[in-house]
This record gives C-alpha cells, sequence and structure tokens, in this order.
C-alpha cells in the first residue's frame, strides 16, 4: 500500500521510534517528581527543548511543549482574548478549522479576514486601514501553508510588517515546519506545529509565545511547562520529537527544487492523462508535496475507495461541513462547489520515489477508466427507460 496522504499524518520515523523506545524504558518517570532518577528525565527534557530551539532559532525560554497545533492554537488564540475582551483580529481565508474555531469561540463578529495569495502589500494596507481606524488589531493569524491545497504564504514579510506595527502575529506552522526550510522562525512572535505530521508520534507538539505583548496561559493544573501548559510532560515523546525534528531539518533548497520540479512535471502529465481535471490554486505558490484537484467526474468518496483497493491511500480537502462548498477554503478560493465537491489530495512524502509517483497516475488513468464505465453503464439504463 502506497500512502499518499501525509499532510493527515505520516507514520513515526526509524530514528523517533528507536528514540521513544529508549526514553520509554529509561526515563519513564515524571519529569516534576523529587526523585534523582526524575531529576534527571527533567534535565533531559530540558536538553531537548534546548536542541529543538537550536534546530528551528528560537530562544529555549519561548518554547513550550503540547499536545499539537490545535491545542497551541486554542492557547494563543483564548489567551489573547482574555488580555484583550474588546480586541478584533485580522486573520488569513487559509486558517485551518482549530484557528477558525478558537475564533469563532472567543472573538465572534471581530475577525477581519485577508487574502493571503494576494501580494504582500494587500496586506499591509488592510492592516494599515484598520490601524489607522483606532483600533489595530491585537492579532494576525497567517497561516504558512495550507493542509488542504499546499498553497504557502508569504508568513516572513508578514511578520516583518507586523514586527514594524507593533502587533503579534501567530501562524500555524503544522505543514511548514518538516517539508520548507525553518529560517525566519524567530521573527514569529507565536508559531505552532505538531509532531506527527514530519515523524514523531502523536500528541506531541511545539508552540512558541513571545511576553512581548501578554503572557499566554493554556490549561491550568500543576503549572507545568512554566506554568503555560500543565499536565505531566510526555518525555519519551518528546525524545522521539527531537530525533524527527533532526531528520526534518536536513532539507536544504537545494532538494525542494527537485521536488517541485517533480510535482510540476506529475501535474502536467496528470492534465495529460485525465482530460478536463481541475487543479486546485494552480499558477499558486504550494508546497512540494501537495496537489490539490478534481477529477472531470465521479463522487470523492467512490475515487478515494477505488484508489485503496488498487494499493493507493490518498485524502480529500476538509471534512468540514461549513461553506457553499463544504470548505471555506474552497470558498475562499472561489472554486465552484460542482468542482469542490470532487476535489481530492495528494500528499507525498520525501521517501516517495519517481517511481512511486508515476505509479499513483496509472493508477489514477486505471480509476478513470473503471468509474467512467460505470458512468457509461448508469447513462445507458437511463436511456432506455
Amino acid at each position: 500500500m502506497l500512502y499518499f496522504d501525509a499532510n493527515a499524518t505520516v507514520p513515526m520515523n526509524h530514528a523517533a521510534k528507536v528514540a521513544w523506545k529508549e526514553a520509554q524504558e529509561t526515563a519513564w518517570t515524571n519529569p516534576s517528581s523529587p526523585t534523582r532518577t526524575s531529576a534527571k528525565v527533567r534535565a533531559r527534557l530540558e536538553d531537548a527543548r534546548q536542541h529543538i530551539a537550536d534546530i528551528l532559532g528560537i530562544d529555549p525560554s519561548g518554547l513550550v511543549f503540547c499536545s499539537g497545533a490545535t491545542e497551541a492554537a486554542n492557547t494563543i488564540i483564548g489567551s489573547c482574548a482574555r488580555q484583550n475582551p474588546k480586541g478584533h483580529v485580522l486573520c488569513s481565508t487559509m486558517e485551518h478549522a482549530c484557528v477558525r474555531e478558537s475564533l469563532k469561540l472567543h472573538f465572534e463578529g471581530r475577525v477581519t479576514f485577508f487574502n493571503p495569495t494576494l501580494p504582500v502589500a494587500a496586506f499591509e494596507k488592510t492592516l494599515l486601514n484598520a490601524k489607522s481606524s483606532g483600533a489595530p488589531p491585537c492579532l494576525v493569524a497567517a497561516i504558512a501553508a495550507n493542509n488542504e491545497t499546499g498553497t504557502i504564504h508569504p508568513w516572513r514579510d508578514y511578520a516583518e510588517i507586523c514586527r514594524q506595527q507593533g502587533i503579534p502575529l501567530f501562524s500555524d506552522m503544522a505543514q511548514w515546519i518538516g517539508k520548507m526550510p525553518l529560517d525566519g522562525l524567530a521573527n514569529v512572535d507565536f508559531f505552532c506545529c505538531s509532531g506527527h505530521k514530519f515523524g514523531a508520534s502523536k500528541g506531541i507538539g511545539i508552540l512558541k509565545i513571545s511576553r512581548r505583548y501578554w503572557s499566554p496561559t493554556g490549561q491550568r493544573g500543576g503549572g507545568q511547562e512554566n506554568g503555560i501548559r500543565s499536565g505531566t510532560e510526555d518525555f519519551p515523546a518528546i525524545h522521539a520529537l527531537v530525533s524527527a525534528l533532526e531528520s526534518a531539518a536536513r532539507f536544504d533548497a537545494s532538494a525542494i527544487n527537485q521536488l517541485q520540479a517533480r510535482k510540476q512535471e506529475w501535474i502536467r502529465e496528470l492534465n495529460l492523462i485525465m482530460p478536463g481535471v481541475s487543479i486546485i490554486a494552480e499558477g499558486l505558490p504550494g508546497l512540494w508535496n501537495t496537489v490539490a484537484f478534481a477529477p472531470p467526474f465521479g463522487d470523492r468518496t467512490d475515487w478515494i475507495l477505488e484508489l485503496e483497493k488498487r494499493g493507493f491511500l490518498i485524502g480529500s480537502g476538509s471534512a468540514c461541513s461549513s461553506g457553499r462548498t463544504g470548505s471555506p477554503i474552497l470558498d475562499a478560493l472561489g472554486i465552484d462547489p460542482s468542482i469542490a465537491s470532487r476535489t481530492l489530495r495528494i500528499s507525498g512524502t520525501r521517501d516517495h520515489s519517481q517511481e512511486d509517483w508515476q505509479s499513483l497516475l496509472e493508477a489514477l488513468q486505471n480509476t478513470a477508466a473503471s468509474l467512467g464505465q460505470k458512468r457509461s453503464g448508469i447513462t445507458e439504463i437511463i436511456d432506455i427507460d
């Protein structure tokens, strides 16, 4: 079975598995307990924090371990709302549901949206207009790369503009870290990621904070993670996260350029074998591993199940049920509902070979033929009636 749903999750890589097993056997005690054994676990945990901060280029005092991007987003947005009870937020139209739903909970009716696929100047104008109105945003939320379509957004430019204007930026980096270069992260006030997106285990993630604007607080309890995120730290998962992130960081611009070129060639071949296919967000900058497209016919579920029978696991767009297309992301891109309802998402990994991608093309071609035959059969029955 070939797995092409990497934007949903990826399996733990080998190094992370080895690290997790070692820590489960030798460093499983509670890091907060008063024993010397637990003190050693605490020391290893802080070493891991420092190592991750070095990889990401950030201050370790601003690195918080949590369960993942969803918890982190709720922590930042919730604490921002408590600090700014009447504030409003400037938010991109491409955000993951964890950001959209948290904003709905804490800032209902106080969110202004901007389109991150437009030039940076349009964002800056929107921000300056909001600031000149006398009510500058208390937060800007701008995802680095979208999970459904793979579109990437100029978060480094946003960070610079927000810093100049004295407005904090929060960026969901769940699809960026592990796939794209890590430089510039120190300039983002708040960001988050989930370990299971780049080879660590599920249930562990990173939140980067800044105390320049307010002191974020999440779930309450024993005061772990400097009082920001209470709950016993899972050191084995953190140890595995370090190994996974080390692997993800060994990924240079040259390799990314090669993978981007392979993606464009794959899209060209997809257009040849599937006339009438619609490539979602075509022409926009995107992740090297992600292609969202709508076949010219057929139900999305039928395509997914048929491809699974042929040995390929792929994804679709968001499972969210709101919006005219079933996806706020495709709504924001202006995708016709009839196309959006057929949209599939291919998201690969660095481990996929050229042959794997070619095999997927062949499976798509065969699936199109199979579903086309079923469609023709239904048409004949209707004609007889």
